[in-house]
């Protein structure tokens, strides 16, 4: 997969905050999604020389290169990560990969494995009903137009982004 349009999606969905706010469910977050309620976030936050109480109590902000150490951080082994919990990882295209990392980013592995029959349904190639599959829940409902994009994205198969074609495999 490439990693750099994954980045590029993540951006657009997630958005980069310099300052901590409240996500849609209640979490607080900070940089590019990173939820400060995780269990490593503190070590994670410390790494990249920010303090994580300051963070939590807006009186420390994130500088644009700590928020891309802490994007490097919770991207590590993602595909990995995905390959675990979908089995046929490795078998889907580029987009639709790029579909199971967004939402592996999203909601954690532990929220992601309860899509069992949306997993079963991308693993046969049925992407039609993993597409409704994933409009059922209530991650869809949370995340509204992001689910919308990469509903669409993993029913296709085809990219709703028009990446800058200098963007290499890495």
């Amino acid at each position: 997969m490439n990693i750099d349009r994954l980045i590029q999606q993540l951006r657009i969905h997630e958005g980069s905050e310099m300052v901590a706010y409240e996500d849609t469910t209640g979490h607080l977050t900070v940089g590019i999604g990173h939820n400060l309620d995780k269990r490593h976030s503190q070590s994670d936050i410390e790494s990249i020389g920010a303090d994580w109480f300051k963070l939590r109590n807006e009186t420390e902000y994130l500088t644009e290169d700590q928020i891309e150490q802490l994007l490097e951080i919770d991207l590590e082994g993602i595909e990995d990560k995905a390959l675990l919990i979908v089995p046929c990882y490795n078998t889907l295209n580029e987009v639709r990969q790029r579909v199971v990392c967004d939402m592996l980013f999203n909601l954690g592995p532990s929220k992601l494995k309860k899509f069992k029959n949306t997993i079963k349904h991308i693993c046969r190639g049925e992407y039609i009903l993993a597409s409704e599959g994933m409009k059922a829940s209530l991650w869809a409902k949370q995340v509204k137009g992001r689910a919308s994009v990469l509903i669409s994205m993993m029913r296709t198969g085809k990219d709703v982004y028009e990446f800058d074609s200098q963007t290499e495999d890495v």
